[in-house]
């Protein structure tokens, strides 16, 4: 068991018992959607299956960086406009 687990808080802790809401607490979830990485203990995983009904939880081999890691965007090459010309009458002259 030695290695990380990533756990994501996946439902809502509106309407939830007071333990379940200290587990999450514990845990260092505070929003959906919000995921931690955690040491994988028995603890852990123990607080997880108490409340295993709102969490996502996998199972990660290396560390994750601690900042997010912005990833380049290619650059597109701007089209140039097309402007077609309309054909010059010759009663216009």
């Amino acid at each position: 068991m030695s290695g990380k687990l990533a756990i994501t808080l996946i439902r809502s802790l509106i309407g939830r018992p007071k333990d379940q809401r200290l587990v999450v607490e514990g845990l260092g979830l505070r929003k959906r959607e919000q995921t931690v990485i955690l040491p994988d203990n028995p603890s852990t995983r123990g607080a997880a299956f108490k409340i295993r009904h709102m969490l996502r939880v996998v199972a990660v081999d290396a560390e994750l960086p601690a900042e997010p890691v912005e990833q380049a965007v290619p650059v597109q090459a701007q089209a140039e406009p097309v402007i077609k010309e309309t054909p010059a009458s010759e009663d216009a002259e």
